[in-house]
């Protein structure tokens, strides 16, 4: 009957107000010291359901005085939609009066405002209805900080959900309280596999690890960027790095650890390439010099066995000692052990500057297939009849641009490889095709440029390599063979070839299954060239024309000297490129200029440059032992510039020579 009339009107007439004035009783010192201890309105809703202020800024929220909210039911201070809620609230305030409770409602005035009422007290100064007295408060600002804070939590579970990074949060005793998607993802455990469980449970070995981690954390320790390996749900061993912090609760009390963990695998992969390219290059650098060094000294060799075999007298049929005393036959012998070991040598050096991506390559547009086809009898010869060779060579097959010789020498180390992975047998298989290699793929690969490649596969079913013999097993002498077994330049060589023509070489090898080296050159377009004529050897031409000689090796310019001047040529000497321009300028005729590429000072490109502008007809031999690759990739070669590469023979020398000179009289 209350709830009714205090909703069923929402005014009271003035004659009724007076006649309803309140018991003096209701004012008495009890209430008088509730308001006292509040700040907020405190009201009264007598037994007939009339509203009376007890005290408190009644305009700061009802905008009426004491006396006007006398004519006024509550129904008319709140707002429509509010009205059920409230009298169902009053209703159970008169059923249990001396139960705390609250309600929260609009002022039908300010619909964006809160206020929240909560009884206070009751007393009975009717036998039958009880006075109701309630505290009414503004709490908007706290709805509004509460609705900010709501924001701000499903702001912050919107991040958790959607972090790329694992966040895993754990109580004082190590069970798992968060474990978000990036979680799942990067250890394969669901949230409902892991909720309530200690997490070193799911990490095997690093179990001891992860405890006394979490143990430093509740300590107060934060750790950042911390690397450390955890074991994923399938076995697999993931590198990580972590970030931890210790969760408090408003006092200040440690409640438990979060941990912001990233799968840094692939990173340290990568981290692990970069290592590896970067010794690679250092190898390559030393490599590179060794090799330019003993070519100097190997075309000295070369070329003065060879001047002193031409002067040999013919030996003796008996060969029997002449009337000097010497056996001519025997010094012939002689000389020529010493020219086979310098070009065993030279075939060292060759390697080398192979695997330093030093050498001058020759390249021309290839068709691998071809070139496979075309060693297979020669493949078939070298692994022998206990290896089956098996080939599938795709029909539609890009071309690459490549130098087949060298391309040549790829294939035929990487099959020696694979036989000898195969001492009692086996299979060997070489497969070509056309590959596309994505972004997806570069990113897991350093300095891989995307796009399309041909693909060089050779694979045998040998004794396989373990991790440490896959990580060297492009180093330059690095062989698991018997001494005097190998050289171990073999692979470090068609390394370095595949690298100097723009591509890539991986392997793939576990113990006891088998090893596949895989050769990524990029595509090219264009048709194949036609092979080259083998060189004849004819006796080396002799000539009458002046050569500039420009070489800083002083044993290796005498010997260029002597070899040219032996075979009829003028020979002007220069030891730098800026005393070859000074002969120059004196203007006496020179009809070529050989150099070598690199010297102190002024290389050759500068010299060369130079003398086009002043004597453009003048034509030009390079000569090196070690043609730095920034070079060849500027485009030294990049047509058909003659080029000698040490060690030479003089007689090879003379007819480059000769044929240059020769072209430039050609119409």
């Amino acid at each position: 009957m209350a709830i009714t009339g205090l909703f069923g009107s929402d005014k009271i007439s003035a004659g009724a107000a007076s006649a309803l004035r309140p018991d003096p009783r209701s004012s008495d010192e009890h209430l008088r010291r509730l308001a006292e201890e509040t700040t907020d309105v405190v009201i009264a809703i007598e037994a007939d359901d009339r509203l009376r202020v007890v005290g408190g800024p009644v305009h700061a929220i009802f905008s009426h005085g004491n006396e006007g909210l006398r004519t006024l039911r509550l129904s008319a201070l709140v707002h429509p939609d509010d009205r059920p809620g409230v009298a169902r609230y009053l209703a159970e305030c008169r059923e249990q009066p001396k139960v705390r409770r609250r309600v929260e409602f609009h002022l039908a005035r300010d619909p964006n405002s809160w206020y929240e009422m909560e009884i206070m007290n009751s007393r009975r100064d009717d036998p039958d209805v009880a006075t109701l007295i309630f505290k009414v408060c503004d709490i908007t600002e706290r709805r509004q900080a509460q609705g900010a804070l709501l924001e701000r939590s499903d702001l912050l579970g919107t991040l958790t959900e959607a972090s790329p990074l694992a966040i895993v949060v754990e109580d004082l005793e190590g069970k798992v309280q968060m474990w978000n998607p990036a979680a799942e993802r990067v250890f394969g455990w669901t949230v409902g596999e892991t909720l309530g469980r200690p997490l070193p449970s799911l990490l095997d070995n690093n179990e001891a690890d992860h405890r006394h981690l979490h143990a430093r954390v509740l300590q107060g320790e934060a750790f950042t960027a911390l690397e450390a390996q955890r074991r994923k749900k399938d076995g697999t061993v993931i590198n990580v790095s972590i970030w931890t912090a210790a969760l408090r609760d408003s006092t200040g009390r440690i409640t438990g650890t979060m941990e912001v963990i990233g799968d840094i695998t692939e990173r340290k992969q990568l981290e692990a390439q970069l290592r590896q390219a970067q010794k690679m290059e250092g190898i390559g650098r030393l490599a590179g010099g060794i090799a330019h060094d003993f070519n100097n000294l190997l075309t000295a060799i070369i070329g003065y066995t060879d001047m002193i075999t031409h002067q040999l007298p013919a030996p003796m049929p008996e060969a029997q000692p002449d009337a000097s005393g010497l056996d001519w036959q025997r010094i012939q012998n002689g000389v020529m052990e010493i020219r086979r070991a310098a070009e065993r040598a030279a075939t060292l050096t060759q390697g080398l500057l192979a695997f330093s991506r030093s050498q001058v390559l020759q390249p021309t547009i290839v068709d691998v297939n071809a070139v496979v086809r075309g060693m297979q009898v020669l493949l078939l010869q070298l692994i022998g009849e206990n290896v089956n060779l098996a080939t599938f060579l795709d029909p539609a097959l890009s071309r690459v641009k490549a130098d087949v010789s060298q391309l040549e020498q790829v294939i035929m180390n990487l099959v020696v490889n694979a036989k000898d992975a195969m001492p009692h047998g086996g299979k060997l298989t070489i497969e070509t095709a056309d590959v596309e290699l994505d972004e997806t793929y570069a990113q897991t690969r350093m300095a891989v440029i995307p796009g399309p490649y041909v693909r060089l596969a050779v694979s045998d079913n040998g004794c396989g390599m373990d991790a440490e013999t896959k990580l060297r097993v492009f180093e330059p002498f690095f062989t698991t063979k018997e001494r005097g077994k190998g050289t171990g330049l073999g692979l470090s060589t068609a390394y370095g070839i595949v690298k100097q023509s723009g591509g890539y070489v991986w392997v793939y090898s576990e113990p006891d299954h088998g090893s596949t080296f895989k050769v990524y050159l990029p595509k090219a377009q264009g048709e194949p060239s036609a092979k080259p004529e083998p060189r004849r050897t004819n006796p080396a031409p002799r000539g009458r024309e002046t050569v500039l000689l420009v070489e800083d090796e002083e044993m290796v310019r005498t010997l260029v000297h002597q070899a040219l001047t032996w075979h009829g040529y003028h020979v002007l000497e220069a030891r730098t490129g800026e005393e070859a321009l000074k002969i120059i300028e004196r203007g006496d005729q020179i009809d070529l200029l050989l150099t070598d590429v690199i010297m102190p000072g002024m290389s050759a490109i500068e010299l060369v440059k130079i003398v086009e502008s002043k004597r453009p007809e003048l034509k030009v031999i390079y000569m090196s032992g070690y043609t730095d690759h920034a070079i060849v990739r500027n485009g030294l070669l990049a047509g058909n510039v003659p080029f000698l590469q040490k060690p030479f023979a003089p007689d090879r020398l003379a007819h480059k020579v000769r044929e240059v000179l020769n072209s430039r009289r050609q119409p």
